[in-house]
C-alpha cells in the first residue's frame, strides 16, 4: 500500500480541529505572564502539531519578542549581551567597551554560538527574500524607454559598438533612475566562435541585486532586455560571513583580561 495513502487525512474536519488555537492577546496586552505562556504554547503547538491557528494578533513588536522566547538564540541575543554587560560593570566599574570585551571573550562558546544561529538567520532571510520575491521581465526597448521591475525604474539610454581584445561587443547603457547608477551589459561575439555570450550588467545594494540582460535587436533601434530584482542576496553572503565570526570566537583560545591596570 502507497505510504503517502496510507497516512493521508481520512476526515478533513476532524484533522482541522486538532489543529490548536493560540491566544496572542494576553502577550500583546502586556499581562503578566502572557508572553511566556503563548511562547510555551506556541512551542509545544509546533513539536506536536506542526501548525496553529493565531487569535487576537496584530502587527506589533511583541509578536519579535515571542519569536525570541520559542526560540531564544535568535531572539534575545542582544538582550543576554546588554544583560551581561550591565551586570558586568556593575560589578567592575569597567567602561563600556572593556566591558563588552570581557563579556563575550569571558563566554566565547556561548556567544560564538549565537552568532552562529543570527548568521544561520540572516542566510534564511535572504534565500527566502531572493526566492519569493524575485521578479523579472523581459521587454523590448528603444533608447529612452523606461520599465518598471520590482519597485526599480530603468531607462534605455542606447548602444555602442566596444571592441575587445579577441572579441566583438554591443555594448548598451541602461540607468536606475532612483540612484541614477549605470549598468552597461553586454552582448559579445568572439572571433574564434560565432555564438554571442551575454554580459549582464549588476548593480548591487545591500537590500537588492539588479541583473540587466541584452538579448537580441528587435527592429531599428529596438533591443530585446531582460531585467531581473532579488532582493535579499547580499543577506546570504553576509551571513555566510557571520557563521564564519561565530565559529572564529566559538573556538578561539581563551585569554585571560586582567582586571587591573598595569603599574609601570
Amino acid at each position: 500500500m502507497n505510504i503517502f495513502k496510507a497516512r493521508a487525512v481520512k476526515d478533513l474536519r476532524e484533522a482541522t480541529k486538532a489543529i490548536p488555537v493560540i491566544d496572542f492577546g494576553p502577550a500583546l496586552r502586556g499581562a503578566p505572564g502572557g508572553l511566556e505562556a503563548v511562547a510555551r504554547a506556541a512551542r509545544r503547538a509546533s513539536e506536536t502539531v506542526g501548525f496553529f491557528y493565531l487569535a487576537g494578533h496584530a502587527p506589533q513588536i511583541a509578536l519579535f519578542d515571542i519569536a525570541g522566547y520559542i526560540n531564544p538564540p535568535r531572539g534575545t541575543l542582544a538582550l543576554d549581551l546588554i544583560r551581561a554587560v550591565r551586570v558586568r560593570r556593575a560589578q567592575r566599574s569597567e567602561w563600556l567597551p572593556r566591558a563588552l570585551l570581557g563579556t563575550v571573550l569571558g563566554n566565547r562558546r556561548h556567544y560564538g554560538g549565537m552568532v552562529v544561529h543570527l548568521g544561520i538567520a540572516i542566510i534564511a532571510a535572504g534565500i527566502v527574500g531572493s526566492g519569493l520575491f524575485r521578479t523579472e521581465k523581459t521587454v523590448t526597448m528603444a533608447p529612452g524607454d523606461v520599465v518598471e521591475v520590482g519597485g526599480e525604474r530603468l531607462r534605455f539610454d542606447g548602444v555602442r559598438a566596444l571592441p575587445g581584445p579577441n572579441y566583438r561587443a554591443i555594448q548598451a547603457r541602461v540607468t536606475l533612475e532612483r540612484s541614477g547608477r549605470p549598468v552597461y551589459p553586454e552582448r559579445r561575439t568572439y572571433l574564434k566562435q560565432e555564438q554571442p555570450m551575454s554580459e549582464s550588467g549588476i548593480d548591487s545594494t545591500p537590500l537588492r541585486d539588479v541583473y540587466v540582460v541584452l538579448a537580441e535587436q528587435a527592429g531599428a533601434g529596438r533591443w530585446g532586455m531582460q531585467v531581473y530584482v532579488n532582493p535579499l542576496v547580499q543577506f546570504i553572503w553576509g551571513g555566510g560571513f557571520v557563521i564564519l565570526l561565530g565559529l572564529w570566537l566559538g573556538l578561539s583560545r581563551k585569554h585571560k583580561i586582567s582586571d587591573a591596570p598595569s603599574q609601570s
